[in-house]
Formats: C-alpha cells, sequence, structure tokens
C-alpha cells in the first residue's frame, strides 16, 4: 500500500459505466499487511485493531452509501501457499527471531503493532509501563506545553508535567515513586478532522482559542477566587518548532498566536512560545533521547529500581498519542529518524519538548 490513501480512493472514481450494478458489479480486492507510513489510515478506514478474524463487519460509507469489510486471512487460509512453500512460517519465524512484536505482525497480523516500527518493540515490551493512569499535577511540579503547527496536516499540543521526585498519587488512589524529571504527558489538543494525518485547516486565533478552552475544562486555567477579573494559568510556559517564528511579510506565526482571543465573551490572552532550534542531527539526538525516556518507564532486568528519566502518558487523556506513537514507521533513508511522511506530529512535539531549555526562568533586576 502507498503512502497516503489518496490514489486508492481516487480509483474508485473509475468504477463506473452505462449498466447497472445488478447486471455489472463493480468491486475492488486489495491486500495489504500491518505497517508502513499508510498503517493508521488503513486501520481507520476498515476499523482494524489487534488480530481481526475473518470477514469483519460491513462498514457503510456515509457519503457514498458504498460497503467495505476487511477479510483476514492467514497463512493457514492460503491452500497455494501451504503447497508450494510449506516452510514459510518457519522462514517468517527465523525473520523475527528475538523480535517478538514483528512476529506479531508478520505471522498474525496484528494490527496494533507496526513491522519493523520505530517504537514497535519499546511499546509491545514497555507498553504498561508508559501509559498510566489520570492524575491531579502536583502543585510542585513544573508545567508546560508543546507544540508541533500544522494546517493541511495535523497540529499537536501537548500538556506536560516535570516531577519534583516527589510520589505521585493517581485518582484511583494508587501510588508511584518518580523520580526528579520524569516527565508526564498528561494532556493534548491535537488538530486532525477524523482522518489520519489531514488536518482541520484552522485559523491560528482558532488554535489558540481551542488551547486556552482545553486547559479551562481541565482546570488548568482558572479565575481568582478573590479577584474574578484575574486568571491563572499552569501551562503558561510553551515550546515550537523555530520555524514558527520565521517572518512571512514581517509577521510570523509565532506573532500571531500572541493574539488576545474571545472565550465565553471574555478576552483571553494569545499564547506565547520559547523557540527550539534543530541544528543539523537534532531528528536523530531527539529520538535516540525519546526512545530512551520510554524504556526508562520501567526497571532495568537486572533491578526493581528504575535508573533513568522516564515519559509516562495519561493514556485516557492523550487518546491521539496512544493511536499514533506506537506505530510510527522508520525513515526509508535514515534508519535512526522516523518516517516524516507518516503521523509524526505528536512525536514531533515530543522532540521539542526534550530539546527546548525547560529550566526556569531568571529575572534580573538593575540596582538603583
Amino acid at each position: 500500500m502507498q503512502k497516503s490513501l489518496e490514489g486508492y480512493l481516487a480509483m474508485f472514481t473509475t468504477l463506473r459505466g452505462p449498466l447497472p450494478e445488478s447486471v455489472m458489479p463493480r468491486h475492488v480486492l486489495a491486500t495489504t499487511n500491518p505497517g508502513g507510513p499508510s498503517h493508521n489510515a488503513i486501520a481507520h478506514r476498515f476499523h482494524l485493531s489487534g488480530m481481526p478474524k475473518g470477514a469483519g463487519p460491513a462498514i457503510v460509507d456515509p457519503a457514498t452509501k458504498e460497503t467495505r469489510r476487511c477479510i483476514h486471512v492467514s497463512f493457514d487460509d492460503n491452500r497455494l501457499l501451504n503447497r508450494t512453500t510449506p516452510n514459510y512460517l518457519a522462514s517468517i519465524e527465523q525473520a523475527c527471531e528475538g523480535n517478538e512484536a514483528m512476529l506479531q505482525a508478520f505471522k498474525y497480523g496484528n494490527w496494533s503493532i507496526t513491522a519493523g516500527g520505530f517504537l514497535d518493540s519499546v511499546f509491545f515490551k514497555y507498553g504498561k509501563y508508559i501509559f498510566v493512569d489520570d492524575f491531579d499535577v502536583p502543585a510542585t511540579w513544573r508545567t508546560f506545553g508543546s507544540y508541533d503547527h500544522g494546517s493541511s496536516r495535523p497540529y499537536a499540543w501537548l500538556a506536560l508535567a516535570e516531577s519534583d521526585g516527589t510520589t505521585l498519587q493517581f485518582k484511583s488512589g494508587r501510588t508511584m515513586p518518580t523520580r526528579p524529571g520524569d516527565l508526564f504527558q498528561v494532556g493534548e489538543v491535537y488538530g486532525w478532522n477524523g482522518t489520519p494525518d489531514h488536518g482541520t485547516h484552522e485559523s491560528i486565533a482558532e488554535i489558540t482559542t481551542r488551547i486556552q478552552n482545553y486547559k479551562i475544562k481541565r482546570g488548568w486555567r482558572y479565575q481568582d477566587v478573590l479577584q474574578p477579573n484575574k486568571w491563572h494559568d499552569i501551562f503558561k510556559r510553551n515550546f515550537a518548532d523555530d520555524a514558527i517564528g520565521q517572518d512571512m511579510n514581517e509577521y510570523s506565526v509565532q506573532d500571531e498566536f500572541k493574539v488576545p482571543v474571545m472565550i465565553n465573551g471574555i478576552k483571553h490572552p494569545g499564547m506565547n512560545f520559547e523557540l527550539v532550534s534543530k541544528p543539523p542531527g537534532s531528528r536523530e539526538q531527539g529520538a535516540t533521547l525519546m526512545r530512551e525516556r520510554l524504556i526508562n518507564t520501567a526497571p532495568r532486568p537486572d533491578s526493581k529500581i528504575r535508573e533513568g528519566k522516564g515519559w509516562f502518558i495519561v493514556k485516557d487523556h492523550c487518546q491521539n498519542t496512544a493511536r499514533t506513537l506506537p506505530v510510527l514507521t522508520r525513515s526509508p533513508k535514515n534508519l535512526d529518524d522516523v518516517d516524516p511522511a507518516c503521523e509524526s506530529h505528536i512525536w514531533d512535539a515530543q522532540r521539542y519538548a526534550l530539546a527546548a531549555d525547560r529550566s526556569p526562568h531568571m529575572r534580573s533586576y538593575r540596582l538603583p
């Protein structure tokens, strides 16, 4: 399957003719496997997750009323392959030796895993540690946002909390020890139209309003009890790719975000972004650091204690992160990097957060 479904979907416009369907039925049969940049788009179109069995339910397109369905076929169902290549499964198992995640995708057709993906083995092994339950952010933790801009493709704003080493208590009552510098992704605002890797074409003002409104709904931006005209915001600091600071006609996306917006008749300030530079090699370095952070959510095999700073994700509030991150694919031109063609906008925002200078701002005062 190609990198996008545009060509595949365009093919259906050619399925027409003078004869009615009852006389000449029009059908398309396409085959694919888990993996590749179009993994999410295919899974979304055919409602795929885990390991499908047999024929899936008929899916009716709301616009065309046409139906489609997934039919899962295993090696056992392929009589010709069984006869001509009886050792096919054995060769698959040998090729996947030591990589259980790849085996799940190649042998069983598991659509929750991208075979040979950038993080498939990480989430397969450490997913139970990476995804955590909901909790209220401790007041002593440092909080900030990270943003990747998009219009025709999705934008992503992530809410992040950095631990100071205090013990975390989840809303369920369970507690968890943390290390200073652990990062917890506690929320997201994702600008997609419901189709994987398709943006909403929102204006900067609309994006600002949506992010500020999200913070209000989560209780992170709130009115002062004694001074109703005063608002508190625990996510004042925000980081973003330095590309949004580039001037276009003496004005930039960064400048546009600073413009105040109206929410429920109340004027709210815009958003200030601290820009993160991207020197040569920064993509590979960010990928290495992010991968290490995810692995650091679990103890080392020879220890019961975590040794490094982790990156944890509150899955209930970060569903698009949970949808896109585990199935990121490798760049065919650089195996140490994520393929920019896949739905990697949340991944990019995560990289910016790691590359940013998150140390507290220091103010200098001139003595009289």
